[in-house]
């Protein structure tokens, strides 16, 4: 996010960063894609390779921390399309925010399991 907010003045420093390399659009897909990815990854690491827990579990251990999240997730998807330069600064101490409640709400939905 720093170098999507940097990339006009990364150009023309030729400072190779990713978003540099990618352009602004690219980059804003890459960072939607990267932040609605955890809900793949969430969904395959405690929904479907579960072993150990039985279905309640496994569906409570899956919906609670997304349910929690997505509103957030939607929000930042909302401020990556619409916010440039200095105002991207928001949108990283939010995508941080996002952060800590997905592991908040993961710890402690084990924990009450």
């Amino acid at each position: 996010m720093n170098n999507i907010r940097d990339i006009t003045t990364d150009a023309k420093a030729n400072k190779n960063t990713l978003a540099v390399v990618l352009g602004l659009r690219r980059s804003k897909q890459l960072y939607t894609a990267l932040l609605w990815s955890l809900f793949i990854f969430h969904t395959l690491a405690f929904g479907v390779f579960q072993s150990g827990a039985n279905l309640l579990q496994a569906l409570l251990l899956t919906v609670i921390p997304l349910a929690l999240v997505f509103p957030f997730c939607l929000k930042a998807q909302i401020r990556m399309a619409t916010l440039s330069g200095e105002k991207l600064n928001t949108l990283l101490a939010f995508t941080a925010l996002i952060g800590m409640i997905y592991s908040l709400s993961v710890s402690l939905t084990i924990l009450l399991l």
